[in-house]
């Protein structure tokens, strides 16, 4: 499992039973891959990972930290909405539903309020795709394809007027 080759993309749907809020997938997070190192690295962990546009850079919990056994690489300041704090930054690897390993992703550790997840996916992952979410018939969907292949442009496919 590595990232796709040049040309080559890869994508996956997940899909909610009613409206949801919260966008989460399963995904799989263990330390940072080497060359010709396979994946899994041992340790690693699933979890669940919640997907968050408002996010400048992925967040994982201290939780997370202690169960994958993970190294800080540096330290760094973070601004949240309970305002700027000091955390640590990690090097970790990412592997995505669709089977995509993201290698050498930077993360940092914090708090995200709940049991719920203990990932955050943000716009480091995020804005390397098309991402898209769909409330259609009571029910939420979210896709992803990565790398982004193309513009995604509502209003052009629709043939409406741009009212920006």
């Amino acid at each position: 499992m590595r990232p796709p080759t040049p040309g080559q993309s890869t994508a996956f749907t997940e899909d909610y039973p009613a409206g949801t809020r919260t966008l989460t997938t399963p995904v799989r997070l263990g330390a940072h891959l080497t060359t010709g190192q396979a994946w899994p690295p041992s340790p690693s962990a699933d979890l669940i990972a919640i997907w968050d546009t408002g996010a400048t850079c992925s967040v994982i919990t201290r939780r997370l930290v202690q169960a994958v056994g993970l190294r800080p690489i540096s330290l760094t300041t973070c601004t949240g909405v309970s305002g700027s704090f000091e955390t640590s930054v990690y090097l970790v690897s990412l592997l995505l539903p669709n089977g995509v390993c993201l290698p050498q992703l930077e993360v940092v550790e914090a708090d995200l309020g709940g049991p719920e997840a203990d990932m955050l996916i943000g716009r480091d992952v995020i804005g390397e795709g098309d991402f898209a979410v769909s409330n259609f018939g009571g029910k939420t969907t979210l896709s992803f394809r990565l790398p982004a292949v193309e513009r995604l442009d509502f209003v052009a496919t629709e043939g409406g007027a741009d009212r920006r």
